[in-house]
């Protein structure tokens, strides 16, 4: 006997989008605070943005699982998260200068994937390709991701990102 199964419901639509944007972070795993939350004893996590699910009103807050609770993390990863979540506020603030100093830091420290695609984002936002998020009602919800082809039209190609944007160094 053959049996289909049919899964419904709001969590659907939303760990299907997580699943697609995951590409354009190329973060480890994407979780939404929900699932943060509850695994919080299991796994260490970071927050790494809040988006608007296109089409939608529904706001997801992102976490990136980093590693198992009981795992100690590197001095260079503890202070890659660090400058990655001085980042984000920076971000957050629209201090996108200081946003990129951090996020390169983060990527100096660990080669954080999440980073170099912040850091492309911030110069995206620099550049005024996101004329909506650089306004003063802007509340830090990122609402461009109408996959795919939005982001990747104004961001550089999501497999790209892990490559270091031009100019970024060591020195930089």
């Amino acid at each position: 006997m053959r049996m289909d199964l049919h899964i419904f419901g709001e969590a659907v639509p939303v760990a299907e989008y997580l699943s697609q944007i995951n590409r354009l972070y190329r973060s480890s795993i994407l979780v939404d605070a929900a699932t943060s939350t509850a695994l919080k004893d299991q796994f260490h996590f970071r927050e790494i943005d809040i988006i608007q699910i296109h089409g939608t009103d529904t706001q997801v807050v992102l976490h990136e699982v980093v590693g198992l609770a009981g795992m100690k993390l590197s001095h260079e990863r503890q202070t890659s998260l660090m400058c990655f979540e001085l980042g984000l506020s920076e971000y957050r603030s629209q201090n996108w200068g200081a946003a990129i100093a951090n996020f390169k830091q983060a990527v100096q420290l660990t080669q954080d994937p999440v980073s170099y695609y912040f850091i492309d984002r911030c110069r995206a936002l620099i550049e005024g390709r996101f004329p909506e998020a650089t306004d003063d009602t802007w509340d830090g919800v990122w609402r461009a991701l109408d996959l795919p082809t939005r982001e990747a039209q104004h961001l550089a190609d999501p497999v790209s990102v892990l490559t270091p944007a031009e100019g970024l160094t060591a020195a930089s």
